[in-house]
């Protein structure tokens, strides 16, 4: 009778993450579609790359391609106002060298505890557009 007990406790405790992981709802967006071009040295960080994120279980990844002949590198900005944003010390980009020949490349990544967070896509290459596709995926 205990082992039988100790058992359903078990299997119990085992369900709780997964009904936990359940209600979860997962964000799926659009950074750049693909119809945006970004000249040599410029940057995009309008106001559709700014998501909320309080409340998130801090996963994200990025999914990006390009054309062009340019190069790009995507990185995160975190605000805690949700106005003021900046780069948090000791931050790596999330892609450093997005060309057209990179294909699609797919990266999680691990923003600093925010409330907001904001992509920003910076053509690195120096003479050259790109224009990126871009999407975003966060739980």
């Amino acid at each position: 009778m205990k082992k039988a007990l100790l058992i359903l406790v078990c299997l119990g405790l085992g369900l709780v993450p997964c009904v936990a992981l359940a209600g979860s709802s997962v964000s799926l967006v659009t950074i750049m579609d693909g119809s945006t071009a970004i000249a040599a040295s410029d940057d995009y960080s309008g106001t559709a790359t700014t998501f909320s994120v309080a409340g998130r279980e801090g996963f994200f990844a990025i999914q990006a391609s390009a054309s062009g002949s340019g190069t790009a590198k995507v990185e995160y900005y975190t605000s805690l106002d949700g106005t003021t944003f900046a780069e948090p010390a000791g931050a790596v980009d999330i892609i450093a060298a997005l060309t057209s020949a990179s294909g699609t490349v797919t990266v999680q990544f691990f923003p600093d505890f925010c409330e907001k967070i904001k992509i920003v896509v910076t053509e690195t290459g120096g003479a050259s557009s790109i224009t990126p596709t871009i999407r975003m995926i966060y739980r």
